[in-house]
């Protein structure tokens, strides 16, 4: 399954990939708009939407991806504002996003949605717009934030089975200021993208940088961002969204080939796609889909999702209806 947040409605839509059907939507309540942040378990069973921010607190809603999906459960509140989300396991989730006691500092929490806990609390310190990953060896977690000097950084943290989160003190600053970060297949290495239009590839054993790729969007403009990635199953291939310009720019998705065990990448095939046109910090644009046949690239301006063949990048499919509106950020399992 796959599940789609959009900008301008309070609904979350599922969709069948080897089919692009859609089977329906579910609305989050006291949000008025913006449904677009979301996380969808690599079971596929259930989903997880950011809802309404009181008190800087962060609600988190559970949702049963069926046809339609529904809300299950009572939400879990989050001690912050939320800006990102991951998965650890079927129990555990880990989000991060800004203190809300006008600190500036970024925390770090696992929770379990299930019994509607929030498990642990982790102080990052001085930082803005963090967005988070979690590698499948679900110990590994990433966090990418801006700031200053060494606040600009990827930086590692372990979770172990009592959802106790650890900083490592590894770390790495980045080219510029983080947009997402994601940890490909098998742990070993990872990518982090920014709104400079570069992407980094690092390992994570060391968090040493091994490439810093100018992305198709650098340098076009005084808007020149880069979204999200993600990978296909065996970390052979990474894809990018990167965009320039305002309402009238470019979007840009690129594929790569990826060596998952030294974070080198490879070479490249680029595809124009219509533009995105804001920050996007925490959200995915990009999925990879069953079989990594193909890839679920959001359109924006259009109200839809491309389906692009996975190698050559190649227009098969487009999907839209009346719950997808400006979508922004989709997740994909089935890989």
């Amino acid at each position: 399954m796959a599940l789609v947040g959009s900008e301008d409605t309070s609904e979350v839509a599922a969709f069948e990939p080897s089919t692009s059907t859609i089977q329906g939507s579910v609305s989050i309540p006291n949000v008025s708009r913006g449904a677009s942040e979301i996380l969808l378990r690599r079971d596929g069973q259930m989903g997880y939407v950011r809802g309404d921010v009181a008190q800087g607190q962060t609600t988190i809603h559970v949702v049963d991806i069926g046809s339609p999906p529904t809300l299950e459960g009572t939400p879990t509140t989050v001690s912050y504002i939320a800006t990102d989300m991951a998965e650890v396991n079927a129990l555990t989730i880990v989000g991060t996003g800004r203190d809300a006691l006008g600190s500036g500092d970024i925390l770090v929490s696992s929770a379990v949605p299930a019994a509607q806990s929030e498990e642990d609390v982790l102080n990052l310190g001085p930082g803005s717009s963090p967005t988070v990953d979690v590698c499948d060896d679900e110990s590994t977690v990433l966090v990418a934030m801006n700031g200053t000097g060494s606040q600009r950084a990827v930086r590692k943290l372990k979770i172990d089975d009592q959802q106790q989160l650890t900083d490592t003190g590894d770390s790495f600053q980045t080219s510029g200021p983080p947009q997402n970060v994601h940890c490909a297949p098998g742990s070993q290495a990872g990518i982090v993208v920014n709104t400079l239009g570069t992407a980094q590839t690092f390992t994570t054993a060391s968090m040493n940088v091994a490439n810093t790729q100018n992305l198709a969007a650098h340098g076009q403009g005084t808007a020149s961002l880069a979204h999200s990635a993600d990978f296909n199953s065996g970390g052979s291939a990474v894809y990018v969204v990167s965009s320039v310009g305002d309402f009238t720019g470019t979007g840009y998705v690129e594929r790569f080939s990826f060596n998952s065990s030294t974070g080198v990448l490879g070479a490249g095939t680029q595809k124009t796609i219509e533009p995105v046109t804001r920050t996007t910090v925490g959200l995915e644009l990009v999925g990879v889909g069953p079989k990594g046949n193909n890839i679920f690239v959001t359109e924006w301006r259009k109200d839809r999702i491309l389906v692009l063949d996975a190698t050559t990048l190649s227009r098969q499919n487009t999907i839209s209806g009346s719950a997808i509106n400006a979508p922004l950020s989709i997740n994909v399992v089935g890989k």
